[in-house]
């Protein structure tokens, strides 16, 4: 066995190194002949570096020494890596002569009481959750510092942000996944991490840092959860805890402080730093933003740095889900992802053991509980499951028909089993373009949900202004300065197309209610002109193009959202870009987004014409709120209804034209393909009587014409589709 372990190690060093004399003198020196402990002490030599002494450890065979320690020290071999509140070692256990891992706390962090307690959690939560994808504490250590570190078993493999990486390489390589990274196995990896959480979550325990690097793939397909560091017992209040090493700041570390967790995978409600009242659905929606990851190997937060990852974390703003080598993606598991990661904690699965579930229904082709099966579908999946009986049942049908006569084969051909027929060939046409409208429902929900998710990053950027002091000193252009003279414009000013004017994307525009006192407000002015970077990000994020191009993007009208805009409650609107167009005496707090967001508590959505000649534009606006929940203003971004109309609700792949439109609950229109106009006055639609008090879809011939419904939950709102009943069922 010495003798495998040494040539193992032999591969490692230098091949001029004498490798059995170096072991002799190790032995004669350090009385010792634990081959983990030679290689140690080759790499305090300089003869093995450190990461082939880390390679060495984790790929160690057995080696049973002749004799056993008299100590149960654990002897620190080689670091392993670094996280928020300590370090992580690659240790030996001298007693067992096992390879263990030990997580050490910070020496610094050992004055905070706090900390040191949040430590002994840590090591006792891992210690008492007795789970296969859990990974078992060995025993604690005070050290004479003052600072505490427990051992642990070590996990081989991988993390899963590697994982995924692996997988990304065989689609830059032009290739397949392999059967260990195909979707399949994948989605197994998955079911397991939520039977490990939910097992957690039974127990009162919530894990709050679910990300890629705290989850390990073992080299057998195993699936282990790692770092309970910032586990939260639930029923138990928490201090604050003092923000943490500035090394946790980054994109991918861990934040302790208000906010505890990883940007980038956190929940709205732990970005809010909610941290008394969020519970297992927290971890659910970090949950679901894993899932985006592996099923389309693209990050749901797409954040460029902490603060823009943090931004889109409070505002629920997920990525679109396209698949990194653009593959489908299918429609089922798109509905497991945006219910695992919807904005509201209740609106999420009712608890992680569900959303396994589902995982599980969906790899058995089963219906889901996020998406439960239209009749068609349902049918599909019969048939399917059936397939085999039904053919050998075809094959007995066949037989009986040869050894029937003639008669009964016309007999089968009466007008009633043509009728029968028939009316089969249109209810299965009826099911197919049923099932062709809810998908372009739930395309159109998970569209605004974006949208929706922008406005609430607006308002978390918009709420941080205007309750700190601005970080510097900005050119205040109000709405009349636009047409000025020069020099008081705006000095980037260019001809737009998209806005037939001249417009800024370097300053926005303000205009002031009638008897606003400008200078009395001076504060507030500069407060909402540090918005601006955010105001342009919002609509950057939207342009479908390189960075360097969002610019032209923007101005000549290649990207959906038309404005931009923050107004509060002393009479002052600021918004993006820049084109200063606003009729006189305007007040914002006297339009209709601005009265109906600004009581309420979530994004609102209002139709309504533009006063700077942009046409009928589809307005989503959320309230501010400072924290005692004394209103601010609104947060607001506007949508072309021309552009929903042709974009969203366009059916062009179906064999019929078709009106399309979006109605609310009360039956009135707000957006139509076939009268652009329609919602200006927003008229009580012809389908009222079929739509009002009804979630769920359906369809319903009038006369000549088929009317086709589902809903589009982000917004309460139906989408209806109707045209020639014929036509639309392929003459049936």
């Amino acid at each position: 066995m010495l003798g495998t372990m040494l040539e193992r190690l032999r591969r490692l060093v230098p091949s001029t190194l004498d490798l059995q004399a170096r072991y002799a003198t190790f032995q004669a020196r350090c009385g010792d002949d634990d081959p983990a402990a030679f290689a140690a002490w080759l790499a305090e030599n300089e003869e093995l570096s450190p990461l082939d002494l880390r390679k060495y450890l984790l790929d160690a065979d057995l080696w049973l020494s002749p004799r056993i320690s008299s100590t149960g020290e654990v002897e620190r071999l080689s670091l392993l890596g670094e996280g928020a509140m300590g370090r992580v070692f690659l240790a030996r256990d001298r007693r067992l002569n096992r390879i263990v891992a030990v997580k050490q706390m910070d020496e610094s962090l050992a004055l905070d009481p706090e900390l040191v307690r949040r430590f002994y959690t840590e090591a006792q939560v891992t210690a008492q959750l007795d789970h296969p994808s859990i990974v078992p504490v060995f025993g604690l250590e005070e050290r004479a510092d003052g600072s505490i570190a427990y051992a642990m078993r070590v996990v081989r493999g991988r993390t899963l942000r590697e994982f995924l990486a692996e997988t990304r390489a065989f689609y830059d390589a032009r290739a397949k996944p392999d059967a260990a990274h195909q979707l399949q196995a994948r989605l197994l990896l998955f079911e397991d991490l939520c039977k490990a959480l939910h097992f957690a979550h039974v127990r009162g325990v919530v894990h709050r840092d679910l990300k890629p690097d705290n989850v390990m793939v073992g080299p057998f397909g195993e699936t282990l959860v790692m770092d309970w560091g910032i586990a939260k017992i639930l029923g138990q209040h928490e201090a604050p805890l003092p923000q943490g090493p500035a090394r946790a700041e980054s994109v991918q570390g861990t934040e302790v402080g208000r906010t505890l967790g990883t940007a980038r995978y956190m929940s709205p409600e732990q970005a809010a730093g909610e941290n008394d009242t969020l519970d297992a659905r927290s971890d659910q929606y970090a949950l679901g933003l894993l899932l985006f990851e592996i099923v389309s190997l693209k990050k749901a937060n797409a954040g460029a740095d902490s603060t823009s990852c943090w931004l889109n974390a409070a505002s629920a703003r997920v990525a679109p889900l396209v698949h990194y080598a653009r593959e489908p993606i299918p429609a089922d598991l798109a509905a497991i992802i945006w219910k695992a990661t919807r904005p509201a904690p209740a609106d999420r699965y009712s608890d992680v053991g569900v959303l396994g579930e589902d995982i599980r229904r969906f790899l058995g082709d089963e219906e889901l509980t996020a998406r439960p099966d239209r009749l068609a579908v349902r049918l599909q999946r019969q048939v399917s499951r059936y397939r085999r009986a039904a053919l050998w049942g075809l094959i007995g049908l066949a037989g009986s028909v040869v050894a029937v006569a003639v008669g009964s084969i016309v007999l089968g051909l009466t007008w009633f089993g043509y009728a029968s027929w028939r009316n089969a060939q249109r209810e299965q046409a009826l099911g197919n373009l049923f099932s062709r409208v809810g998908d372009q429902a739930h395309q159109i929900d998970n569209e605004l949900s974006a949208y929706a998710g922008e406005v609430r990053g607006l308002r978390s950027a918009a709420t941080y202004a205007l309750t700190h002091p601005p970080s510097e000193a900005r050119p205040v252009y109000f709405a009349e300065d636009f047409a000025g003279p020069l020099p008081g414009r705006p000095p980037d000013l260019v001809t737009s197309p998209a806005y037939e004017a001249e417009a800024s994307l370097g300053f926005p525009d303000n205009v002031t209610a009638p008897g606003v006192d400008r200078t009395a407000l001076s504060a507030r002015l500069q407060q909402l002109q540090g918005l601006q970077p955010e105001m342009l990000a919002v609509l950057g994020r939207e342009a479908a193009v390189p960075l360097a191009d969002r610019s032209t993007a923007i101005l000549e009208g290649g990207i959906p959202i038309i404005w931009t805009y923050v107004a509060i409650e002393e009479g002052v609107l600021t918004g993006f870009p820049g084109v200063g167009e606003y009729p006189a005496g305007y007040d914002p707090r006297d339009r209709s987004w601005y009265r109906g967001a600004i009581a309420g508590t979530g994004v609102v959505w209002d139709v309504s014409d533009d006063e700077s000649g942009q046409g009928l534009l589809l307005t989503a606006a959320a309230p501010i709120q400072d924290e005692a929940g004394t209103a601010l203003g609104v947060a607001a971004l506007d949508l072309g209804v021309d552009r929903v109309a042709a974009e969203m609700l366009a059916l062009s792949d179906l064999a019929a034209p078709v009106r399309a439109a979006l109605v609310d609950g009360a039956g009135r229109v707000l957006v139509d393909t076939g009268d652009r106009d329609a919602a200006r006055t927003k008229p009580r639609s012809s389908w009222a009587s079929l739509l009002v008090g009804r979630r769920a879809g359906g369809w319903e011939q009038q006369d000549d014409q088929l009317v086709v419904w589902a809903p589009v939950d982000q917004v309460g709102w139906t989408y209806v589709v109707s045209g020639d009943a014929r036509a639309l069922t392929g003459g049936w």
